[in-house]
């Protein structure tokens, strides 16, 4: 496909975004997250792309853009930061937090550019193109973030988000039951569903990492969803999508969902509905229930991959099965925090730790453990290019800046958890999936870096503040009681 055709491709989907955005601008948020979800963000996967800036980043910032402009259309209301207050109970820092990212993200930009055109610093030679992909997202991240304190304000606007990540887990269910059994129904969809190394990645999220947390945030969705409506149907479905994220073969995204689904039955089930005993059973059952569907669903692709013998795929298995691997994560790790020790308070730009991992930064330390060591010199070498810890990518991308943005965004979401605990059980289910979520999207980032869903960490943090809503009307119908 040349040029030409690609760029008047890219076009129509800019255009087709912003008419879409503005038809559903009463549902603006949904609208952009069933976009950002759906549309192939590997452009190349299906139309091709302009030189290493995949389509999907222009019509990322033309669903965020459009984002800003419904929200400043949109009128400030009751829960929507409008002024400061001393009060801690009441204290909306929003408004900080908006400040903090936006300073962040462009005095990132700055530092990013100095890295691309080695104003200073000698490094690997590193695309230009990457200055706009590194930072597009995070542009896009400020502006959805902007637009959910004004657009996000209640239930209905949360569930409306998470029957579209629902849909979404459901949809890739389809598309993998129809790559993996029916591969003539979808064509060369089916091949496009794929990645090289043969892992289940869908031809529209083009990411077998992004697949496992969609459909675990999917499967916490139903949950939710079952207590609201008090149907077996969406338990079942939870069910079925929660085991699509053991087809990502990735340990970091299987164990962090699995203590979601375990923070979710124990907070719902143990604590809120005060039936400890006879509830403990269920929450075990089903807690297993997923380990062991998953585990036969990964021996049947493990067993599928040792015949087959595709070397990537029975690395995949081995590791899975190794407990060294944790070990070797940690050496890893080691190197990045060398790095960041290295380039800080400034950072080295957003996704450009990689570039900086094998680079110049001298090697001084010297692990004792064999493991450790491994992943340590793999690092040196240029085996392995990323840190696999999202808390340290965040601090090596943006330094200080990074850390404390990073900080405040756990802090209000911690400290609006704790304030609103006293709605547990009136918030009806939603007070234990935000905490699901915590649990999923903190432990995968543990083990993980990329790939940086904004999306989720966003919507846990409006949840919370739609959380202590609740909690305030609670008080207010409890004072009027007593008065």
């Amino acid at each position: 496909m040349n040029y030409d055709m690609r760029l008047t491709i890219t076009l129509i989907l800019v255009v087709a975004t912003v008419v879409a955005m503005l038809i559903f601008k009463r549902r603006a948020i949904p609208c952009y997250v069933a976009i950002w979800l759906f549309m192939p963000h590997k452009g190349q996967v299906m139309f091709g792309y302009p030189p290493d800036i995949p389509q999907f980043l222009f019509v990322e910032l033309a669903g965020a853009f459009m984002l800003v402009m419904i929200a400043l259309m949109n009128p400030v209301g009751r829960n929507t930061p409008n002024k400061f207050s001393f009060d801690i109970k009441a204290f909306d820092v929003r408004h900080l937090l908006l400040l903090v990212i936006s300073l962040t993200v462009g005095f990132q930009l700055i530092v990013t550019t100095f890295f691309v055109t080695d104003i200073f610093g000698s490094h690997v030679n590193i695309p230009s193109s990457r200055l706009f992909s590194s930072v597009s997202s995070e542009i896009a991240g400020v502006c959805f973030l902007f637009a959910s304190t004004r657009l996000v304000k209640s239930v209905r606007d949360i569930e409306m988000i998470m029957k579209v990540f629902i849909f979404c887990g459901l949809s890739l269910l389809v598309n993998f039951v129809l790559a993996v059994f029916l591969p003539s129904k979808l064509g060369v969809l089916a091949a496009k569903s794929f990645n090289e190394n043969g892992l289940f990645f869908s031809f529209f999220l083009n990411d077998y990492i992004l697949v496992g947390i969609v459909c675990g945030l999917s499967s916490l969705f139903c949950i939710y969803f079952s207590i609201q409506r008090k149907s077996v149907y969406w338990r079942l479905l939870a069910f079925i999508i929660g085991c699509m994220v053991f087809v990502s073969f990735k340990r970091s995204v299987i164990v962090a969902f699995l203590v979601a689904l375990f923070v979710f039955f124990v907070c719902e089930y143990l604590f809120v509905r005060r039936q400890r005993f006879r509830n403990l059973p269920r929450t075990v059952v089903m807690i297993c229930l997923f380990a062991l569907t998953g585990t036969f669903i990964f021996d049947q692709f493990s067993i599928a991959t040792l015949l087959t013998s595709d070397d990537y795929l029975v690395r995949r298995v081995l590791n899975y099965r190794s407990s060294d691997s944790v070990l070797t994560r940690l050496g890893i790790q080691l190197r990045g925090l060398e790095v960041v020790t290295t380039n800080f308070p400034f950072g080295v730009g957003n996704d450009m730790l990689r570039f900086h991992m094998a680079g110049d930064i001298p090697a001084n330390m010297s692990p004792a453990d064999s493991s450790i060591s491994e992943g340590y010199y793999r690092v040196v070498n240029g085996s392995i290019t990323e840190s696999h810890n999202g808390y340290l990518e965040q601090i090596a991308s943006y330094g200080l800046l990074g850390f404390i943005s990073m900080f405040f965004v756990m802090f209000i979401i911690t400290r609006n958890l704790i304030f609103s605990r006293r709605c547990l059980a009136y918030s009806r289910g939603l007070y234990s999936a935000s905490l699901a979520m915590a649990a999923l999207i903190g432990i995968f980032y543990i083990f993980l870096g990329y790939p940086r869903v904004y999306i989720g960490v966003f919507l846990l943090l409006q949840i919370t503040y739609v959380l202590r809503v609740m909690n305030s009307k609670l008080n207010n119908e409890n004072l009027k009681l007593f008065i």
